[in-house]
């Protein structure tokens, strides 16, 4: 599968795609709601995935039917808890910063489009120390709907001041890929290592392991 046209940008999800986050991101989730008697899976977990966290929150309450600690306290906690294990074992995806260097040596701009708020991205950014490469990071916390509704990706291409169908996005979850389809844009699908999911029927252009692929299929447009 390859329907791929050479890109004026390139905008990348960042968790499970910029960064190994989302193994952080279970180890903090299941932590602070199991202090709260919610004992989560790492399958509970994987299924909110491209979500944004205080709709996480928000469901498992519910769930759970807690009374002890609100939306926003538990959203706090999670953060402050995940930010304190990017920073001392979050690690960029292999091949990510040769993508990054090859995209800008080609005067391809770089975006970001997060279902994370505004703190974790800039400590993702901030650690990983890639801020010079992207002219535009967007967070849904600043969208009226998070993904699989495409306003990030919408606000991301604004920035870069291009047409969707010039873009590519790259993304490794259901919710990412149905975004920025319907952003209209040319979508890779870099799955997870240990868990892929059913792409059957979505409009993907390309399917690539890892960011080797991706940067190979780049060299040979």
């Amino acid at each position: 599968m390859n329907n791929l046209d050479f890109p004026k940008a390139i905008i990348l999800d960042m968790d499970g795609v910029l960064i190994d986050s989302e193994p952080l991101w279970k180890k903090a989730m299941m932590a602070e709601f199991a202090k709260h008697g919610m004992m989560l899976t790492e399958n509970d977990c994987r299924a909110t995935t491209g979500q944004r966290i205080n709709e996480v929150a928000a469901y498992w309450i519910n769930q759970f039917k807690i009374k002890t600690i609100s939306v926003s306290q538990l959203v706090t906690a999670i953060e402050q808890h995940l930010m304190t294990l990017i920073v001392s074992h979050g690690s960029a995806f292999e091949g990510c910063v040769d993508l990054l260097n090859y995209a800008k040596s080609k005067d391809i701009g770089l975006g970001l489009a997060t279902s994370s708020s505004q703190a974790i991205m800039h400590c993702v950014l901030n650690h990983l120390k890639l801020n010079s490469y992207f002219k535009v990071a967007c967070s849904a916390e600043q969208c009226k709907k998070a993904k699989p509704d495409p306003e990030v990706y919408h606000n991301a291409i604004k920035g870069l001041q291009f047409k969707p169908y010039e873009c590519w996005a790259i993304e490794d979850s259901l919710n990412g890929l149905k975004a920025a389809i319907a952003a209209g844009m040319q979508v890779v699908y870099m799955p997870e290592q240990k868990h892929t999911i059913d792409i059957s029927g979505l409009q993907i252009a390309a399917v690539c392991e890892n960011f080797k692929a991706i940067l190979h299929q780049l060299k040979s447009l």
